[in-house]
């Protein structure tokens, strides 16, 4: 391992995308490391196209976007969330890491790490929120979408440092993938007129009812199966549903600590409507990803053949210990006490979702503090409702999920390459 001083290499968008991109007038020359995407509407994938779910917080693509000319530079840096002067220090001192030319990726390691070092973190409203994005060097951008009060029963979901996470990550790999998607939009775009390829990707259209490969419609909810959803981006959704096998891979989606586990676990939905504001604020904190819903379609004998644990927070008008004990120690990634150990070894938890805006997890009995309005709620038709959320447990039943899920997953587009409508910000 030698120092060495290492050079922005890795170009955004490779020289024959930029050639296509000038020949069209769609491109600006680079200025200051950065250049200019006109129309970018073009940036809309190929294999994702717009479905009917409420974007009204979203506008049409913007008429040009600003992005680095080179991923592993200063000006990414920026543009993922970091201010310029966190942008410019971190960039200083990823140039004189000691290098070793057998690791690969490693800027991505880097800025995760940058952002995880803090040992504090805010979950609650009684946490300094502001002093934690401050303290990490996070832009105005990024904190105004993280601190948005629209969002705020979100953002109680969890921590301050998983939201910047979430959002410096998913925004990295939006250009990571950006010459691809590219590439990808504007051969289909020259291809036009020759026959469709067969995809094994399901696509939405708001004209056209979506279809598996073997032509069967996207299902709606019934009495034999169940929709469940995921609000995330286009590059996590590719990561986590094989195009070309079938095959997915529930770990793209895991996190900790969450509601139903100290440990990393994938969660869904069965209401849109949460998956879809998950979704909405997703785009705003990262405007550069394309945002998707995934849709899974499972049927109830399979969910019956695992067996499932419910932890409702209600109790008719009372809060459920049970339920209030439970989260409480996972959201602290602590073990559940013995007594409520049972639910932990089932194949599936389903669960209402704790917000936790004024949950006290400093105190030893904690579990005390939540309150119902601590709980997620979800509108769905016009009335209010407590958000619900899925977890498959264990190594069986993760297994045998993803199997089931083979060719009964869906991929929803929710916003392409755009800004915000001001009125919403």
């Amino acid at each position: 391992m030698t120092t060495a001083i290492r050079v922005a290499s890795i170009a955004v968008l490779e020289n024959d995308t930029i050639t296509i991109l000038e020949n069209a007038g769609l491109v600006s020359p680079p200025v200051n490391n950065k250049r200019k995407i006109l129309s970018s509407s073009i940036l809309s994938s190929a294999s994702f196209t717009p479905t009917d779910f409420e974007t009204a917080d979203i506008t049409d693509p913007e008429t040009a976007i600003e992005i680095p000319t080179h991923l592993e530079s200063k000006e990414a840096l920026g543009c993922i969330g970091f201010s310029s002067e966190r942008a410019a220090s971190l960039w200083d001192c990823f140039l004189n890491l000691p290098y070793d030319e057998d690791m690969d990726d490693d800027f991505e390691t880097f800025i995760r790490d940058n952002v995880e070092y803090l040992d504090e973190d805010a979950k609650t409203v009684n946490d300094d929120w502001t002093a934690i994005l401050s303290g990490l060097g996070i832009n105005e951008r990024l904190s105004a979408a993280i601190m948005a009060d629209e969002y705020e029963d979100l953002r109680y979901t969890s921590t301050c440092k998983h939201w910047i996470v979430e959002a410096v990550m998913e925004g990295f790999a939006a250009l990571k993938n950006l010459n691809q998607n590219l590439k990808a939009k504007l051969e289909a775009e020259n291809a036009v007129t020759e026959p469709e390829k067969p995809r094994r990707d399901n696509v939405v259209t708001s004209q056209v009812p979506a279809t598996t490969i073997d032509g069967t419609l996207c299902p709606t909810a019934d009495n034999c199966s169940t929709n469940l959803w995921h609000g995330t981006t286009q590059s996590q959704a590719r990561a986590f549903f094989d195009e070309q096998t079938g095959e997915v891979n529930t770990a793209i989606f895991e996190t900790s600590p969450g509601d139903l586990s100290r440990r990393r676990l994938a969660y869904w939905t069965p209401q849109k409507e949460i998956a879809g504001r998950y979704a909405s604020w997703l785009k705003h904190k990262v405007p550069v990803a394309e945002v998707v819903l995934v849709q899974v379609s499972i049927a109830n004998k399979f969910v019956s053949s695992l067996g499932q644990t419910y932890l409702w927070a209600m109790d008719g008008e009372k809060m459920n210990p049970v339920f209030q004990e439970y989260v409480w120690h996972c959201r602290r990634r602590r073990a559940v006490p013995a007594a409520l150990k049972w639910h932990s070894k089932q194949a599936i938890v389903v669960a209402n979702i704790l917000s936790g805006k004024k949950v006290d997890y400093k105190r030893t009995d904690g579990w005390n503090s939540i309150k119902s309005e601590d709980l997620l709620k979800a509108k769905i038709d016009g009335e209010g409702h407590l958000a619900v959320q899925w977890a498959f447990q264990g190594n069986e039943a993760i297994e045998a999920f993803e199997a089931h899920c083979r060719s009964r997953v869906w991929i929803h587009e929710y916003g392409s390459l755009g800004t915000l409508r001001t009125d919403m910000c």
